[in-house]
């Protein structure tokens, strides 16, 4: 213990904020007012309370008075006055939310709504602030809340130990606090077993995994260097290698670099250089608050590692965004997994989520659009049959077979299902195996321009079709796509044939959401922007997102929902794929208009 007469009263202050606060004096008491550090440096509380009430009153800065009244909030909280405690929470949230202390002071309007059980919206509050700029007892406080919530919910031991343990180490600053918390812990610690043979290599690893984010890379080389002895056939092996490279390295893991893999040289160097700039806008939109660093993989899956080693290895990286092709995420999203680092490739590629849990796809696949336009033709539509016209490429027959699935499995039907060469420019003889068949609208998976030749070749024909009646006949059928379809020059070349038409895109850069204005109006790229460039800067929210949230990345990104994204991603499934809000488009005589927008579900994994 530190005597009291070997401070001045500032000295003593400083020191009491060093327990009370879960963040370095560097970073946290530079913020802070002296009345504040004096206030948390006297041991008589009510007299802290009575001076801290006076100074606010008569401060004349507002950041400063933010902090003030926020840490009698917490001192009246800690003395049993809960109302006026949340009312002082509640201002400093409403009146200074550019202080720096409006989260905490969020946090303690849900630890004192809690009253003593946390759940819903409050429970969410609890688990999703950051730890950092927080009083150490009111997350002493938070962590025992979360901690009690599992225990109800049967959460695993290791989850409720990982908050008991969080709420004990925050305990610390504070003698009545610590034994409050001390023996609600007692009450609430599953009793400790033998671990089952097979599952000791497991629980070592959370550990190393553990002390890895707290940064203590002594103590990971010590675990590691014991793992290996004790586990040496251990299939966590080539993980517990890589973090004892990552302690050998010197690096800590740094909560604010989100590491960017891209191929900003070779064939894929323009939608990489675009993509960069997204991301880095995103970044910008942020405040600046994390580091993104940007590795060149040249489009080489090897090269593409060697990024990713160096980014999380040598730098520190808690969470990486890319890369952008198949060829790159096959080999690179299980080296992700190696190195135990969330990454968010920007393929569309299904395989890559079968790297493991780490790992995660905000990109859309065609199977993800197709989905969304079933959603709204057969199911909000009532459109119940349906022809295909798709191109033999894997994209086009992955769309078409699809389209069927999902038609079939909410009760509708396709009754005529044609394929033809992605090479011909002729599309009679298509159309014309329409004759006879019976269909409420047609899907054509492939370009605009492609589908204006089809739609020509079908009313040809004599079929009705878009805005296209024929004199006698029934009325005419819509065309349905996918974002390649997304160009308002389909409107020129379709003509009266592609009117009416509909298909589904994550992103479009004319919708008067504001955070799609303002990143349009932003954008830096040479290249006006796209639904890719539009997926990378939701990327980089999610990953802030994620690490706003503090401890493993990856869990968190199971349970962060975004706000301002532009490509309509709300957060990911329990599947690990983006969950998000379509556009739904229409084809009009001048161009592209939308129509009203649907949010669909990842479908559950197989």
């Amino acid at each position: 213990m530190m005597h009291r007469s070997a401070l001045s009263p500032r000295g003593l202050g400083l020191a009491l904020l060093a327990l009370l606060c879960g963040a370095p004096l560097s970073a946290f008491a530079a913020r802070l007012p002296a009345s504040v550090l004096e206030a948390i440096g006297n041991p008589n509380r009510k007299a802290a309370i009575s001076r801290l009430t006076e100074v606010s009153l008569k401060e004349s800065d507002s950041t400063a008075q933010a902090w003030e009244l926020l840490f009698l909030g917490e001192l009246k909280r800690l003395n049993g006055d809960d109302k006026e405690a949340r009312a002082l929470f509640e201002r400093v949230a409403g009146d200074f939310p550019a202080s720096g202390a409006k989260n905490a002071a969020i946090l303690g309007m849900a630890v004192v709504d809690a009253h003593g059980k946390a759940a819903g919206n409050t429970r969410s509050t609890l688990e999703l602030i950051a730890d950092d700029a927080v009083p150490d007892t009111m997350n002493a406080d938070r962590w025992l809340l979360i901690g009690q919530a599992r225990a109800a919910d049967g959460t695993s031991p290791s989850k409720l130990n990982e908050a008991l343990d969080r709420a004990a180490h925050f305990s610390k600053s504070d003698a009545a606090v610590d034994a409050r918390i001390t023996s609600a812990i007692k009450a609430l610690r599953p009793p400790s077993e033998p671990v089952p043979a097979g599952e000791a290599d497991r629980a070592a690893l959370e550990k190393i995994r553990s002390t890895l984010r707290e940064g203590d890379l002594k103590g990971v080389t010590t675990l590691t260097t014991a793992f290996v002895s004790q586990f040496p056939s251990s299939p966590f092996a080539a993980e517990v290698q890589t973090a004892a490279a990552r302690a050998a390295a010197g690096k800590p893991p740094d909560a604010s670099r989100v590491a960017v893999l891209l191929p900003l040289t070779g064939k894929f160097a323009q939608p990489a250089a675009s993509l960069r700039s997204a991301i880095e806008q995103a970044s910008e939109s942020l405040g600046g608050a994390y580091t993104v660093s940007v590795y060149d993989t040249a489009g080489v899956a090897a090269q593409c590692v060697t990024a990713l080693q160096k980014a999380v290895i040598e730098d520190g990286a808690t969470i990486v965004i890319g890369p952008l092709t198949k060829e790159e995420a096959a080999t690179c999203a299980p080296a992700a997994q190696a190195l135990h680092v969330a990454m968010l490739p920007l393929t569309s590629s299904a395989d890559v989520l079968t790297a493991g849990d780490q790992v995660f796809r905000p990109y859309p696949t065609s199977e993800d659009q197709v989905r969304a336009l079933v959603a709204e033709t057969l199911g909000r539509r009532s459109m119940k049959s349906y022809a295909i016209i798709h191109p033999k490429t894997a994209y086009g027959e992955n769309a078409a077979k699809a389209f069927v699935n999902e038609v079939n499995a909410g009760g509708g039907s396709v009754t005529v299902d044609i394929g033809y060469d992605p090479t011909t420019a002729d599309f009679r003889s298509v159309a014309k195996q329409l004759g006879g068949k019976t269909f409420e609208a047609i899907f054509i998976p492939d370009t605009y321009q492609t589908v204006a030749l089809v739609a020509s070749a079908i009313a040809f024909q004599e079929i009705s079709v878009g805005a296209f009646q024929t004199e006698k006949g029934p009325p005419a059928v819509p065309l349905l796509g996918l974002n390649a379809w997304h160009n308002d020059e389909i409107a020129r070349r379709g003509g009266a044939y592609v009117q009416r038409g509909i298909f589904v895109d994550a992103f479009d850069a004319h919708d008067p959401d504001p955070a799609v204005t303002r990143f349009v109006e932003g954008w830096k790229g040479t290249t006006p922007p796209s639904v890719v460039d539009a997926i990378g800067y939701d990327a980089m929210l999610l990953a802030a997102a994620a690490l706003a949230a503090g401890g493993d990345p990856a869990e968190a990104l199971t349970r962060v929902e975004i706000a301002n994204s532009v490509a309509g991603t709300l957060g990911f499934s329990d599947s690990r794929e983006a969950r998000r809000k379509w556009h739904l488009l229409t084809v009009t005589r001048t161009g592209i208009e939308p129509l009203p927008s649907l949010v669909v579900q990842p479908s559950d994994p197989q």
